[in-house]
């Protein structure tokens, strides 16, 4: 048997609840992030249009240049070249950066940091998780049987090449209350006098 398993899927099942709401209801709430007062090419920064952008560049010192460049900060490049200085420096640095994104949108941001070949993402929302190419092919999320609109994410794992579905919804209230009480030894008589009474939940008798 072949199991598979990815990074996007695994995303994908720790946020399950959030990309549910987001499959029926569409734009998400606002969320948040905060600037770091760490590495200063490892966090993550609200842009102009109000998205936000996360730089993963953890050798910053290779990066830090070409990332001063791109967001033309070039009076920053010198003073803080050495490691240990920059370091020291980390809460200033993040507060620059945080004003640098601030002033520019996600194109302008992606045209410039693409050019420097620094290491970057926008963080996805959940929508956008929702309809995303490589998450609706591998069938990460899947439709629900019942009510194809909602999304539900698929375990983490694949087994076998196979697409994942739920082959039935789950029971609704009281579905199957009279098959268990019948199953412990209660008889029709008695069972229907509970649900008469309000003592027992069940749904209609098919």
């Amino acid at each position: 048997m072949l199991v598979d398993t990815s990074l996007l899927n695994g995303a994908n099942w720790t946020l399950g609840p959030d990309l549910a709401y987001a499959s029926i209801t569409g734009p998400n709430p606002e969320t948040t992030c905060h600037a770091g007062r760490s590495l200063s090419l490892g966090w993550t920064y609200r842009t102009k249009d109000r998205r936000w952008l996360m730089l993963m560049m953890l050798d910053e010192g290779r990066y830090w240049e070409p990332t001063c460049r791109a967001l033309g900060l070039l009076d920053l490049i010198e003073p803080y070249a050495d490691e240990v200085v920059r370091q020291a420096a980390w809460p200033e640095i993040c507060n620059e950066l945080a004003d640098a994104i601030g002033s520019l949108g996600c194109d302008e941001l992606a045209s410039r940091l693409v050019t420097e070949n620094c290491i970057f993402s926008f963080v996805a929302s959940p929508p956008e998780v929702v309809a995303d190419p490589a998450v609706v092919a591998n069938g990460y999320l899947m439709p629900h049987p019942s009510h194809p609109p909602l999304r539900l994410a698929a375990a983490p794992a694949q087994f076998d090449n196979e697409l994942p579905e739920i082959r039935r919804p789950g029971p609704d209230k009281g579905q199957h209350s009279r098959e268990v009480l019948a199953e412990v030894g209660y008889s029709l008589a008695e069972i229907e006098a509970l649900i008469d009474s309000g003592a027992v939940l069940a749904g209609p008798d098919h």
